[in-house]
């Protein structure tokens, strides 16, 4: 057991590699960025206070983790999300863990999501359902990191997370209110309210019209490709006018710096660390 003023982490059992090795954890008030070494390469962290329990088993094999947790001022990376409650079941009949997530502001659900992992199938094993009622945009920074910043904005819709551990299939219909970002090797920032069509190698856009911080707009087309959220790769198409492009300085890249304002037709294509424009 370990405890610190009044917070404490409590672990029973073995290093649950077979099946029958079995581990439990109980927590009381831990802080959860004590974890952020090990994240902190993927410049992401993560805060927050959380008391509960877990079971969990076999992860050599079959991983199953049955816990009842309560996260209280969860964070990530400095933005504060609200607080969190997680549950996760048995059920002996589907030899299913079933597992039921809330993320919570104040009264207002911003995320809801359940559903069933099988663990008696090899293939096909996931089965889960998330809600998004004015979740935060910013929660994706860590995913655009070194690509875009400032993300603002809320999504609302439903994504679905099937296949498997190993290749999940992730589909969903997301729409953004209020949206925003700032393009880290133009320095612009655009605000946008689209509707995203996710999968596993596309993030397409509906109704994408961008607008600078002058208020002129530019009307996008194509789509974002990624591997599973890994590997991103844009192809885009962009009639601008007169938009703001570019408001760089020597600071910023002493070879390619200044003010651009685009009008016509404007390809960006390439991933993310080389763009061609």
């Amino acid at each position: 057991m370990f405890s610190h003023n009044w917070q404490s982490l409590r672990l029973d059992g073995y290093a649950p590699m077979n099946e029958s090795d079995t581990i439990s954890v109980q927590l009381r008030n831990f802080d959860i960025s004590d974890f952020d070494v090990l994240t902190e390469e993927m410049n992401f962290n993560a805060d927050g206070f959380i008391t509960g329990y877990a079971l969990i088993s076999s992860l050599k094999a079959t991983p199953m983790v049955l816990a009842d947790l309560r996260i209280e001022e969860l964070g990530m990376n400095g933005d504060e999300i609200g607080d969190a409650e997680i549950e996760s079941l048995w059920n002996n009949d589907d030899k299913s863990v079933d597992l039921e997530a809330n993320i919570f502001k104040e009264t207002k659900r911003m995320l809801y999501a359940f559903g069933s992992y099988y663990t008696a199938r090899d293939e096909d094993n996931l089965d889960f359902t998330a809600v998004l009622d004015s979740l935060r945009l910013s929660l994706l920074t860590p995913l655009l990191n070194g690509f875009v910043s400032r993300v603002q904005g809320y999504g609302n819709g439903t994504i679905d997370i099937k296949g498997s551990l190993q290749q999940p299939d992730i589909n969903g219909k997301v729409s953004i209110t209020d949206g925003g970002c700032k393009i880290g090797y133009m320095n612009t920032f655009y605000t946008f309210n689209p509707t995203l069509l996710v999968d596993n190698q596309t993030i397409r856009f509906e109704d994408m019209v961008l607008v600078d911080t002058l208020g002129n707009k530019a009307q996008v087309e194509g789509e974002i490709r990624h591997n599973r959220f890994k590997d991103f790769y844009l192809d885009l198409k962009l009639h601008p006018r007169n938009f703001l492009a570019l408001a760089t300085s020597s600071k910023d890249n002493d070879t390619f710096y200044g003010t651009a304002i685009a009008d016509g037709l404007v390809t960006i294509k390439g991933p993310f660390k080389d763009i061609d424009l």
